[in-house]
């Protein structure tokens, strides 16, 4: 009878707790969201880029026709580009939605860290990840953070990898001739897609056989074109470059903000 009840009272060698868990560590789940932040940020990139993209190709050949000569008309170059910001603005509003969502997804990819934690899908965890997901995606919208993020981060890569390496005159009453010259890529911080339509308009542009712009105070900077196309210095060309520079760093900036939303994320679920 006691051997009978000791048999009973053993536990199955198939139940024993092997001390097993499924899953990835959570060293290795850092390099796995390492590998997936590698993979998501150059699309997250491409579609931040066209959203600023798909607007301007509305207004290029509007854009080619008065950027023709270095004297173009002023006023009508600004009177488009308010037109181009208009309809720049209502895209975004059109794309609010996936760009939320975008922020989101970002904050729950803090869940790939350690997928073998057993509280992973706890709704407070969900709920954390998508107030800090939709806090990014607000803040986004205040120009300080963003202007930090753009000329910080998306300033560095820009100069990094496709800056316009083209050279203006500073235009100061105590230089003379072209003394005082500067690299566009260290200026593209005082440009951004808001204001480049009243900046373009304060860069004095001549050609050679045309007589420099005269420093009346309304110029901060004076740039040479040519009318050979292959040169690529033409006044529109010049224009497009510098946009396309400002739309570049504004979309890195926003991913970069894409990617501090995981990093605060993973911060927090630490906590737990």
């Amino acid at each position: 009878m006691n051997d009978t009840v000791e048999l009973f009272g053993k536990k199955p060698d198939d139940t024993k707790d092997s001390g097993i868990i499924e899953g990835l560590t959570k060293k290795e789940g850092y390099g796995f969201i390492f590998g997936i932040l590698v993979l998501s940020i150059p699309l997250a990139v491409y579609f931040m880029k066209k959203i600023y993209d798909i607007p301007y190709k509305l207004f290029t050949a509007d854009f080619k026709t008065i950027l023709k000569e270095p004297d173009y008309n002023k006023a009508t170059f600004a009177e488009l580009y308010t037109d181009f910001s208009i309809i720049l603005k209502n895209n975004k509003i059109l794309y609010h939605k996936w760009v939320l969502l975008l922020f989101i997804w970002f904050a729950y990819m803090a869940f790939m860290v350690n997928p073998e934690d057993a509280n992973i899908k706890e709704p407070s965890k969900l709920v954390t990840a998508s107030i800090v997901g939709a806090s990014m995606f607000i803040l986004k919208f205040i120009p300080s953070i963003i202007g930090f993020f753009e000329n910080t981060f998306g300033y560095f890569f820009v100069n990094l990898f496709s800056s316009p390496n083209l050279t203006l005159s500073l235009q100061n009453k105590q230089f003379k001739g072209d003394n005082a010259t500067i690299k566009l890529n260290q200026l593209l911080n005082i440009f951004d897609v808001e204001n480049l339509g009243v900046k373009f308009n304060e860069i004095g542009l001549y050609e050679d056989n045309n007589k420099k712009p005269a420093n009346d105070g309304s110029l901060f900077a004076i740039f040479k074109t040519t009318n050979d196309a292959t040169n690529n210095n033409n006044v529109y060309d010049f224009f497009e470059r510098l946009l396309n520079a400002s739309i570049m760093k504004r979309a890195i900036g926003e991913t970069t903000m894409l990617v501090f939303t995981t990093f605060i994320t993973i911060s927090l679920f630490k906590q737990y």
